[in-house]
């Protein structure tokens, strides 16, 4: 591997690490922080969403839920750049990134029940969703940047 290509993958490698630290650190939060986090962002988007005439129906439950997808979307994404730069690009490259997405959802509940929070199957699940839609939307951006490429030649 030259040296260019070896500073990418340590980049990348770094991104992943800083997404598994910043879900995990909010795993961390006690109940009262997890909380007063959560309402804050739900404050903001009201807010956001109050000015376009949107909002109704959003619950602090919803952002809950809508922050766990998208941290691990952003995990599922990265991972994926980093299975490509090893050169894992068949099927297993995919799985892969499925089985870190999901162990990482795992030890983010986990490490929930030792700060007085819960653990919920559900939330696993979302996480392990948002690891898949993000691991499919770099596949999709890929894609598209391959065809473009084919496309100019």
């Amino acid at each position: 591997m030259d040296s260019k290509k070896r500073v990418r993958v340590i980049i990348h490698v770094l991104l992943v690490i800083a997404v598994m630290a910043f879900i995990f650190s909010h795993s961390m939060a006690n109940r009262a922080q997890s909380t007063s986090e959560s309402m804050g962002v739900f404050e903001f988007l009201m807010k956001l969403l109050g000015t376009v005439g949107l909002g109704d129906g959003l619950t602090e439950y919803i952002v809950r839920k809508m922050a766990h997808f998208s941290e691990f979307a952003a995990l599922g994404f990265f991972a994926a750049i980093v299975m490509r730069d090893i050169r894992i690009v068949r099927l297993p490259y995919v799985l892969n990134v499925f089985l870190f997405g999901v162990l990482c959802a795992m030890t983010d509940e986990t490490i929930q029940l030792f700060n007085d929070r819960s653990a919920r199957v559900t939330d696993v699940w979302i996480d392990f969703c948002g690891a898949v839609c993000g691991c499919l939307i770099y596949l999709l951006f890929s894609w598209l940047r391959n065809r473009h490429m084919r496309q100019k030649m």
